[in-house]
C-alpha cells in the first residue's frame, strides 16, 4: 500500500509544504500548452457560446490545382480565399512550391465541409498524371 502511494505521490497540502511526495510542485509550471489553451478559451468566449465557439461566417473549403511554367502541377485545399492562397505559393510561403513558380490556377472546386475537400484532394492526387487527371484539366 505504501509503495503505491509513493509512485503516484501524496497530493500537496499545507503539512507537506505544497509539494507532492515525489518532489513535484503544485501548481505545475505554466507551459506553452497552458498558454495556448487559455488563448483558445478567450477566443471562444469572444465568438460566443451560442455558436459553440464557431465564427458566424460560413467557411468554404476549396480544392485547387496550380500549374507552373515547367508544366508541373500542385494539388491542394484551403479555407482561405483562393487568390490569397495562390499569392502565398508565389511568394514562397509554402515549402513544396517555393522556388518553382510562378503558379497559375488551373482548376478549383468548392466544398462546405473540410472532410469533403480533403477527400477530393486525396482523390485527385491519386490519379495525378493519369488519364482522369488530364480529363479533369481539359474540362476547364
Amino acid at each position: 500500500m505504501e509503495a503505491d502511494s509513493m509512485k503516484s505521490g501524496i497530493p500537496p497540502n499545507e503539512s507537506n509544504g505544497g509539494k507532492w511526495t515525489n518532489g513535484l510542485t503544485w501548481p505545475p509550471p505554466i507551459t506553452v500548452y497552458h498558454r495556448l489553451k487559455a488563448r483558445f478559451r478567450q477566443r471562444r468566449k469572444r465568438r460566443g457560446a451560442a455558436t459553440g465557439g464557431k465564427s458566424e461566417r460560413m467557411s468554404m473549403y476549396s480544392v485547387y490545382i496550380l500549374k507552373n511554367n515547367e508544366g508541373r502541377h500542385y494539388v491542394g485545399y484551403t479555407n482561405k480565399e483562393i487568390n490569397i492562397r495562390i499569392a502565398e505559393h508565389n511568394h514562397g510561403k509554402c515549402c513544396w512550391t517555393r522556388n518553382k513558380g510562378p503558379w497559375k490556377l488551373c482548376y478549383v472546386e468548392c466544398f462546405k465541409e473540410k472532410a469533403d475537400a480533403y477527400r477530393r484532394e486525396k482523390q485527385i492526387k491519386k490519379f495525378k498524371g493519369g488519364r482522369a487527371f488530364k480529363e479533369l484539366l481539359c474540362r476547364n
